[in-house]
């Protein structure tokens, strides 16, 4: 029902932003093939909080910007990551990969290359789709 309200809203009333609710995120290719790249799920939504609070998990995507092809994940550094204590600049990040953030006792900076990673710290990336893996070994090993 959602796919088509939004087409015959895009299509016959000549919407030009039209925001679309995905009640099941599988369908979510189904709205990017017909071109409605701004939607919302909740379950998607919920799944993503869930991820937050399993501390085992190791990477949480928190937003995908499906039309640019990025994809924004959070990644809680443990006290024995083997990146703790190194800057910024000595990670081996791939191409696809630009850390943006760190979130230090809730107050978030800016990440540099002069940035240090520190146990506890919430490191925030940008990346292409398929380089959670290679984000993953390169600060969490």
């Amino acid at each position: 029902d959602n796919l088509v309200v939004s087409q015959i809203a895009r299509e016959g009333y000549g919407v030009q932003r039209v925001i679309a609710r995905v009640n099941d995120p599988r369908n979510q290719v189904h709205f990017d093939l017909l071109g409605i790249a701004q939607t919302i799920s909740a379950t998607a939504s919920i799944l993503g909080l869930v991820e937050h609070e399993m501390p085992e998990h190791g990477l949480v995507r928190l937003f995908d910007f499906r039309r640019e092809g990025l994809e924004l994940v959070e990644v809680p550094i443990a006290a024995d990551a083997p990146c703790r204590g190194k800057r910024v600049a000595a990670l081996a990040l791939p191409d696809g990969v630009r850390l943006v953030a760190v979130i230090r006792q809730g107050r978030p900076e800016v990440a540099s290359d002069r940035t240090v990673i520190r146990p506890g710290d919430q490191v925030l990336a940008i990346l292409a789709p398929g380089y959670e893996d290679a984000l993953r070994r390169a600060l969490l090993g």
